[in-house]
């Protein structure tokens, strides 16, 4: 076994090793940039861990796959809020996932007092503020959020409730890299960079764009 992994226990409580807990990233802000890659098949998650990136994202498609290739690299998936029509229903989803062995669960564009109910059981969770492609109708098409006031102090406001209600961390997607290193000095959650510029904690690549 590689120094480099832990002995934890899964959230479904199930003994294994991991690279990172969420208490390490935590320590970690500010300290050593990381890196997290959205795979879609074994094979690229696989790769990924092979090459020691840090985390690893995916949806619910291939899950259990994706987990068994790749079984000690932290593991966030995310969730389609479509396909839940109240808060128990998605927690009801988290849980099935826990047991799939994910690590974290990504937000993407929830109701928020789905995230504050799903919080609540301990779950860490991963926000997404900026260009949030289901949210595109709202902030004027594809395009980058926040070269306005107006939309960085909206971004701020909303960096500011994902972190009191106890995310570890917030995908920012699409915004000037100024304003994200701003943000990023002034919030304890990680911040994971995608198009926004290399002042976040983590930088977010798609394995297909790799």
């Amino acid at each position: 076994m590689k120094k480099k992994y832990k002995k934890v226990y899964s959230l479904a409580h199930e003994a294994g090793y991991r690279n990172y807990t969420v208490r390490d990233l935590l320590d970690l802000k500010g300290k050593k940039k990381l890196t997290q890659i959205n795979v879609v098949s074994p094979e690229e998650a696989a790769a990924a861990e092979l090459a020691d990136i840090d985390l690893i994202i995916t949806g619910v498609e291939r899950l259990k796959e994706i987990r068994e290739a790749a079984p000690k690299t932290f593991l966030t998936c995310g969730i389609k809020y479509t396909e839940h029509e109240s808060k128990e229903s998605i927690t009801k989803k988290c849980f099935e996932l826990i047991e799939l062995g994910v690590d974290s669960i990504h937000t993407n564009s929830w109701n928020i007092n789905f995230i504050k109910y799903v919080s609540d059981f301990n779950v860490p969770l991963q926000g997404h503020v900026g260009f949030v492609p289901m949210k595109s109708t709202w902030t004027g098409g594809v395009k980058p959020v926040g070269k306005t006031l107006k939309e960085a102090i909206k971004i701020y406001a909303e960096i500011r409730e994902l972190e009191k209600i106890g995310c570890w961390a917030v995908e920012v997607e699409c915004v000037p890299a100024d304003i994200l290193a701003e943000i990023s000095k002034i919030t304890q959650m990680l911040t994971i960079s995608i198009g926004s510029g290399s002042k976040g904690d983590v930088q977010f690549l798609f394995a297909e764009d790799i």
